[in-house]
Formats: structure tokens, C-alpha cells, sequence
């Protein structure tokens, strides 16, 4: 049985081997760790490390984290090489299932100590060679075998074997290297062209790989509610199927040459404009998001654990791509087409004349098609803003809850507010919000870190008058039915009147 020394030690030496203090650091005792190591992939890493890489997944030998239907396949390999690579008995191992179903965390624990007590003992067994004689022709018996290198028996047939080897410099022709679909021509639109492919092939790959973060985040084992995946993956795949077929199409426009390439895109970029409407509806979700998942990572860390896990295997444990920059991607390198699609014109005024016109209008077509995107980000940010203050106001009458029905958020200050209603003349400091469509004011709270309490709000449609008071650096607002509102500065602020200014 596991008792608590023994699981503090099994939860060091896999963070030991794992590189990452941070790992089960949360676990108190058998089962919460058991939970962490349920898909069998945690394990199957430990397994790499002790066996300094010979033991990996390159070749698919076990599958990704949270794979529902591969988690007993990884436990049953991880049991296998515990045996026969490592030397543990039968009766030192758990079975698969007593970790699928936490029938027994404690004999997991404690087969899983026994493992990772073993880091430094263990030699591994040499890497599988690469099969020269195929390669460079060279006959078995030409060949030395790895235990002659390791053992150190048989060193001259090992000298033997690479005298043949380096003997046959210069005779081997190498084999050609694939042709990519550019012209080969040398010239500077073929590779701003490659450059618009590569760009976008890059992005369909960003964008297959967070298809497989929520592929594997609404498995079985994954902790991730389905609507919790929904949200944060509402556009992906969408986003995914308009870039893949646009790199299909500019590929093979590519493949007929840089005139054609350059005379078809406009016809290309029609046939998918309206798809891209959905870059609206990606920057609309988008402060929802990421909300979402900021107040999931707090309320549950455990979530936040189970997708660093998954970055590191589909890093293969290395430094790359993780999960944010991949969920940022199509924001990031939408920006970078005006660019390429403008080097693209002024070659062409070069090297194609009658095709640059047709290259201008496709960057024409992206300079709208960025400022509306950045349209569609700053509304989503207002309205983030807009839900963010209400959030902080107690006593909100319940139809102001809804942000779509005040607007967008434009600006909030502290203002003296003096207000007339039916002859009664009332001054109080108050908190101001002002949106598109609603002034909503609010008594400030006693205290710094207490919460606002709702005052009254006034729709902006029915202020029929704003008067500017030079003298007391205010506006009076005067409403359709008589009653006035006056918005004094206290520090000289600008920015509130400003905003009603142009509003």
C-alpha cells in the first residue's frame, strides 16, 4: 500500500523526469494522482526519459493524451516495458484497469515508485540503425553489428565497415529533392509567391493542430465539459475548411505560372469573400473566450494542467507552438496578406505590367477586408468592456444586464452629477458609463475595493440637448421632458465629454 512518503517521492521523481516541478504539485494524495495519469500518456513519457529516448512515440508505439479509445492500449504497453525493458516482476505492476476505473490507486503508486527509483539505473539498449545497406548498397556482411561498437569486441570490423562506408565518397548520387509547385525561375514573384502559399499552408496547419486539441480535449477522459470545448472551439473548424481550400487554390494557381497567378486571384478572392464572414462572428466570440477560459483556469486548474500535458506531447516534450499562439493564429497572420500581397504588386509593375492592376485590387480587397476585421475586434472588445463595468454594478435593473440592449462601451469616469428632475435639485459623486445608446450613473462605494451601486441611467436618444458650461468645465444634459443632468469634472478629465462631443 501507498502510503503519503511514498506518493511524495513518486510525485518528485516524475517531476524529475518529466522536467516540470509544477506537475501533480496540487495532489494530495493516490487517487488525485492516479487522475492526473489515467490516459497513460503521462506514463509513457516517463518511459522515454528512463530509457533515454529508445522508448518513444515517433512510430506511433503509444497514442496521444486523452485518446478515449487508446488509454488501455498505453497502459498495457506502459505494464509490458516495465517488464521487459526495465526488469520489474508481474506482482510490482498494476493492471491497466485497476487505473482506468481507480480500483486500486494505491498499487499504482506504488508500482509506479518502484519505476521512477530506478532513473540512472537503467542502460538502454542501442537505437535501431538506419538501413545503409539500402541507402548506399552495401552488403551485410559489410556491415558491423551494434553490440561490436557497444561491447567494444570487434573493433576492426567495425573500422572495416566505415572505411567501405567513407570509401564511397562521391559515388553515391543523391536522390532529387521534391519540387515545390513554383516555377523554378529564380525570380522575386516566384518567391513572394511561394511566400503567400507557405504562409498559408502554415496557418491550415496551425489550424489542423487545434483541431486536435479539441478532438482530444472532448474525449473520454478529458475533464473539459462539451460546452466548455464549444466555446473555446466555436470557428475553428470553419476558419479551417475556408484556409484549406484557399491553399488548395492558390496552390494550384501557382502551379500555372505567375501571370496566370496574378490575373486569377481576384476571381479567387470573389469566390471566398463571403466565406470570410466568418472572421465577424470568430472576433465577436472571441473576448468570450478567452473570459471563459480565464475563469475555468481559476475555478478549475486542473483544466489549464490538462492542456499543458497536451502541448508537451504534441511537442513531442520540446520547446514549440503552444496551445495560445495556435488559438491566436488566425488574428496574427491574417495581418501579415497586405503585406505580401503588396511586395506581390510592385513586383509585378516590374516583371508583369498588365497584371499588376489585378494584384491591386486583391490589396484593395485585403485593406478592407483588415479594417473590417478591425472593426469586428474593437467591437468585441467594447463590448467585453461594456460587460466587464456592468459586472461591477450592484442593484443593475435586470434589462440593463444585457450589453446588446446599452450598446457598446465608449468611456467611464467619476463626475460631480447634478440633477433637476421635477424642480428637486440633487448633487452627488458618481460613477459615469456611457455608451452607445445608454448613460448609465452610479453611487460610488465607500470603500476602494467595494462595488458601485446603480443610480439611473438616461438612454442617449432622449437627450435633446447638450449644453457646454465653460466656467465649471461641465455638460448639462437636457432631456426630451424637461429634466436636466449636469456632468462636472472633478480632475479636468476630457475624455467622457470628449466622447459626447462626437457622440
Amino acid at each position: 500500500m501507498a502510503n503519503q512518503s511514498q506518493i511524495q517521492q513518486c510525485i518528485q521523481g516524475l517531476q524529475r523526469l518529466l522536467s516540470d516541478s509544477d506537475f501533480a504539485a496540487d495532489c494530495l494524495n493516490s487517487q488525485d494522482l492516479c487522475q492526473l495519469l489515467s490516459d497513460g500518456d503521462v506514463l509513457c513519457t516517463v518511459l522515454t526519459q528512463l530509457s533515454n529516448g529508445r522508448i518513444s512515440n515517433d512510430d506511433g508505439t503509444y497514442s496521444a493524451i486523452n485518446s478515449q479509445f487508446m488509454a488501455k492500449s498505453n497502459l498495457k504497453f506502459f505494464v509490458e516495458q516495465c517488464q521487459e525493458e526495465f526488469g520489474m516482476c508481474e506482482d510490482e505492476l498494476f493492471e491497466p484497469d485497476d487505473l482506468l476505473t481507480m480500483s486500486n490507486p494505491e498499487k499504482v503508486v506504488s508500482s509506479i515508485h518502484k519505476l521512477v527509483s530506478k532513473s540512472g539505473q537503467v542502460v538502454p539498449k542501442p537505437r535501431r540503425q538506419s538501413n545503409i545497406s539500402v541507402e548506399f548498397g552495401m552488403r551485410e556482411d559489410e556491415l558491423f553489428e551494434p553490440d561490436d561498437l557497444l561491447t567494444m569486441s570487434n573493433p576492426e570490423k567495425v573500422v572495416s565497415s566505415i572505411h567501405k562506408l567513407v570509401s564511397k565518397s562521391g559515388q553515391v548520387v543523391p536522390k532529387p529533392k521534391r519540387q515545390s509547385n513554383i516555377s523554378v525561375g529564380g525570380g522575386m514573384m516566384d518567391k513572394i509567391i511561394k511566400e503567400i502559399c507557405d504562409h498559408e499552408k502554415a496557418l491550415v496547419d496551425k489550424l489542423t493542430k487545434l483541431l486536435l486539441y479539441r478532438q482530444e480535449l472532448l474525449g473520454l477522459l478529458s475533464e473539459w465539459s462539451e460546452e466548455f470545448v464549444e466555446v473555446v472551439f466555436r470557428h475553428t473548424e470553419q476558419l479551417y475548411l475556408v484556409h484549406k481550400e484557399f491553399h488548395e487554390k492558390l496552390s494550384a494557381l501557382a502551379d500555372q505560372g505567375c501571370e496566370q497567378f496574378c490575373m486569377q486571384l481576384p476571381d479567387l478572392y470573389n469566390e471566398l469573400a463571403p466565406k470570410l464572414e466568418v472572421y465577424k462572428n470568430y472576433f465577436s466570440d472571441l473576448p468570450t473566450a478567452e473570459e471563459i477560459m480565464k475563469d475555468g483556469f481559476k475555478k478549475t486548474p486542473s483544466l489549464q494542467i490538462q492542456l499543458k500535458l497536451l502541448e508537451r506531447h504534441f511537442n513531442n516534450g520540446c520547446t514549440g507552438l503552444g496551445f495560445r499562439a495556435l488559438f491566436e493564429a488566425p488574428i496574427r497572420q491574417t495581418t501579415s496578406y497586405l503585406m505580401l500581397f503588396e511586395r506581390l504588386q510592385k513586383a509585378a509593375e516590374k516583371d508583369i505590367p498588365d497584371a499588376a492592376p489585378c494584384v491591386g485590387e486583391i490589396v484593395a480587397a485585403m485593406q478592407d477586408f483588415l479594417d473590417k476585421t478591425n472593426e469586428y475586434k474593437k467591437q468585441a472588445e467594447q463590448l467585453a468592456a461594456t460587460k466587464e463595468i456592468l459586472r461591477q454594478i450592484q442593484q443593475l435593473p435586470t434589462d440593463l444586464g444585457n450589453p446588446t440592449l446599452i450598446g457598446l462601451h465608449l468611456g467611464n469616469d467619476s463626475f460631480k452629477v447634478k440633477t433637476v428632475k421635477s424642480g428637486k435639485v440633487e448633487s452627488i459623486i458618481c460613477a459615469c458609463i456611457l455608451t452607445t445608446k445608454q448613460l448609465i450613473v452610479a453611487n460610488k462605494p465607500p470603500r476602494k475595493d467595494g462595488q458601485s451601486t446603480y443610480a439611473f441611467n438616461i438612454p442617449v436618444d432622449t437627450i435633446m440637448e447638450v449644453r457646454k458650461c465653460e466656467k465649471t468645465f461641465a455638460l448639462e444634459l437636457i432631456q426630451n421632458d424637461g429634466d436636466r443632468v449636469t456632468l462636472e469634472c472633478l480632475k479636468r478629465s476630457k475624455d467622457l465629454l470628449s466622447l459626447w462631443k462626437k457622440l
